[in-house]
């Protein structure tokens, strides 16, 4: 079964990279190195593509600059940065993100599956 969702977004910048929560309900933009734009999708109406209002992350100097964002739960996001990799729990109802667990690692690349992160590290 296919879903679709429609929704529009105010153009700011160009857009790097669009990830959805599982459920569907949490759209994260990222259009540069240093911040995330978090859409709430809940707060769309049947068949309305209406412009939808955004909450900005701006990431800590730990995780920026940011190489990717990959969803591991419902609720669960990993940001990894280049000097940092951090777990943060998503609250939809309060609009925030909590910082669960930072690791400060070196990151050259990575490849995220849902239950497997690799990260290749390199020497300081």
């Amino acid at each position: 079964m296919t879903h679709s969702t429609p929704f529009r977004l105010k153009d700011q910048s160009k857009i790097r990279a669009v990830s959805l929560s599982s459920d569907l309900q949490i759209a994260v933009v990222q259009r540069d190195d240093y911040s995330l734009d978090f859409v709430f999708l809940d707060q769309l109406q049947k068949n309305d593509a209406t412009y939808l209002p955004e909450t900005k992350h701006v990431c800590s100097g730990k995780v920026s600059p940011l190489l990717g964002v990959r969803w591991v739960a419902e609720r669960h996001i990993v940001l990894i940065g280049d000097e940092c990799i951090e777990l943060h729990l998503v609250n939809q109802k309060k609009r925030t993100l909590k910082c669960l667990k930072s690791l400060p690692l070196p990151v050259n690349w990575f490849i995220c599956y849902v239950s497997l992160l690799v990260a290749r590290t390199r020497a300081k």
